[in-house]
This record gives structure tokens, sequence and C-alpha cells, in this order.
């Protein structure tokens, strides 16, 4: 089954001009945001080539030494080392790299923009990167519009649009996928009339404040939404697009992981949803319109404080040491004040009847 990476050993050297820019181009672009290009290419709009950021990444960060650590980008620096060494992305010009993480604003951004040889640029935003930081922002999301990195990527995509000519495109994959939306959504008039299209690769959807909001129609047919089947992240909360299903060669949530989408040519395979993840959807959808923001606000800030409580600063800490994670997530729960512990219970509750609900209407419906 060929994914990515055999997209570019196979097509690598096909230049835009033959071929024009396609959807797994622009996953390979998406994934490309997880790489740490900080200190190799530039902040501002001063332009270094691929390859040549290439080879400074490589020489500093073996793939071997990268492949080994179980992320979803684990595969990045393959990835990076075929693109170099073909014409369709060699000579792309890659600049604004930033990233920041912010705990007391509750952000974790990061974005780059590559320069392409068929004039256009493509603004990648990076989703999470494991940290509690990132992670806690993505559960804001869930009662928050305009979280400290929606609104650092509105402003990352209006910089980015001055400093460059031609048509933009705009995307990320899982939380990426959710702020490049939310960036073309919130961008000024003047970056939205050169926006082509937007692509969120299994990312999260929105509150419908948002997705009701003039600028969120106004590039929604530009908008395109691209899951794997048995998707968990992607079916989260609304979006006013259109999902475009594909196979992955992995299974349930590993589907998340871009490397495992299935291509053929230059396209994917076309897939169908799983019910468990249709499911997935309408129950977490069910389960947030039963509970105002505040309760969502204080449910995640107690979930969050118990993580807190473990002195991990990621889920990868947390799986370092299984046994003394559960003895300090057990005494950070014990630690909650009593409403606290009866409010997460409830909460909790509540989210498994609400799966029953949504079971109980498709038994109705069949």
């Amino acid at each position: 089954m060929a994914d990515i990476i055999d997209y570019l050993i196979w097509r690598g050297d096909v230049p835009f001009s033959a071929d024009p820019f396609g959807e797994v181009d622009n996953l390979i672009l998406a994934e490309l945001s997880y790489m740490k290009f900080e200190g190799i290419v530039p902040s501002d709009g001063t332009e270094i080539p691929l390859w040549r950021a290439a080879e400074e990444y490589l020489a500093l960060y073996p793939p071997e030494e990268r492949s080994a650590k179980i992320t979803f980008s684990a595969l990045c620096p393959y990835m990076l080392r075929e693109m170099a060494g073909g014409e369709r992305f060699k000579n792309a010009g890659l600049s604004r790299c930033v990233s920041s993480t912010d705990p007391a604003q509750g952000e974790q951004f990061a974005a780059i923009t590559a320069s392409l040889g068929d004039g256009s640029s493509y603004i990648s935003f990076r989703g999470t990167d494991g940290s509690f930081v990132g992670w806690r922002e993505d559960f804001e999301m869930s009662y928050k519009s305009g979280t400290g990195g929606q609104l650092a990527a509105a402003r990352y995509l209006d910089a980015a649009a001055s400093g460059t000519k031609g048509e933009l495109r705009v995307g990320g994959h899982s939380k990426g996928g959710n702020f490049a939306v939310y960036a073309a959504a919130f961008s000024s008039a003047e970056t939205k009339k050169r926006i082509t299209e937007i692509y969120s690769n299994d990312g999260p959807g929105f509150l419908d404040e948002v997705t009701e909001s003039a600028g969120y129609r106004e590039i929604a047919p530009r908008i395109i939404s691209i899951i794997p089947e048995s998707s968990a992240i992607g079916v989260l909360l609304s979006t006013a697009s259109r999902r475009k299903v594909v196979k992955s060669s992995a299974s349930g949530v590993r589907q998340h992981d871009g490397f495992s989408w299935q291509v053929e040519r230059n396209a994917f395979v076309p897939g169908e949803q799983t019910e468990v993840s249709a499911f997935l959807g309408e129950t977490v959808k069910s389960w947030l319109s039963a509970l105002d923001e505040e309760t969502r606000s204080s449910a995640v800030g107690t979930v969050f404080s118990v993580l807190d409580s473990t002195g991990a600063e990621s889920f990868r800490d947390l799986g370092e040491n299984k046994r003394k994670t559960a003895e300090s997530l057990a005494l950070g729960m014990r630690g909650l004040p009593k409403e606290k512990q009866k409010e997460l219970i409830k909460v909790m509750g509540d989210l498994f009847r609400s799966g029953g609900k949504v079971a109980t209407g498709h038994i109705k419906k069949d």
C-alpha cells in the first residue's frame, strides 16, 4: 500500500507544470510544519530553499533518531529527504518559521510558509505537539472560539500573505487543520481574495458561532476536509464543509497518522467512514449540546489540574512510568475539592448517557 513517501519516490520529479498541485501535495506540506526548523528556516520573509533546509536539518537530527520516537510525525525526516531529492519540492522557498508555547495563555502554535514552483504559496500550521498545553487548547475548542493558537494563526496568515504574491493555499494536520480554517475565516478581505483552497487534514471542527460567522460562510466553499475511515478527531464539533473519506493502512485512532493514508498515483484512495467514527462524532456533539459553557470550561480545567499534579509536561512523559503516573493521577484526583470530583464524575456520566441516546436513535431509525 502506497503512502505519501511512496508518492514522493514515484512522482517527486514531476514538476507542478506537468501535474498541478493536488490533495497529496497538501498533506506533505501539512506534515512539513511538524519539523523543528527553528534556527534553520528564517522567522521573517527571507527564504531558504527546501533542499538546503533539509541538509541542515538531517545533519542535526538523523531520521533514525526521530523515527525511534512514537509520534505521528516520526516519519517526517524520511519525507523531507525525498522532498529534497525531487524537482517537485526541492527548490520550494521556506520562510516564516515560528513556534511558540505559552502555558499561561494556553497557546501552542507553530507554522511555516512554502513558496512553490507554480507561483503559489502554502501556509502550513502544525498540529498538537503532545504537550499538555497543546492538548488543553484542543479541549478549549469545545467551549471557546478564538483560542490563543487560533488567533495567532489568523495573525500569521495575514502577515505571510503580505509578504508573498500569487495564490495562497492554507492547510494543516489535526489541530493545524483547525487553525488553517479559522485563520482563513478571520483573515483580512485582501488575504481572503487570494486563498484558493483551505485543507483540514483530520482537523476538528468549531463551535456553531464560528461556522455561522460571515467570514466562515465566505470561505466554506473552499474548505477541503479530509478524514480517514475511522476518524476520531476530524469528526469532532461542527463543520460546514463536506468531508472526503480516505483509506488508511492503520486501524482505530492510529489512522490519524497522515503517513498511513493510502495513495494511488496523485490522489488518496477513497474510503467509507466507519459506523464507530460517525457514532463518536454524533455522541460528542450531543454531549456538548447538553453542557453549558461554564461546565465545559470547568471540566477541562479540572482534568488538566489533575494532569499538572503529576509533574509531567506531556502524555509521553506520563507513559514512561505507568505505575508512578497512576499513583500521581489518583493522588491528584483525591486532592480536588469534593465538588470538583462530583462535577467531573457527572460530566463523564453525561458523556456515556449521550452515547446511549445516540445508539438508541440509530436503532429506532433502523
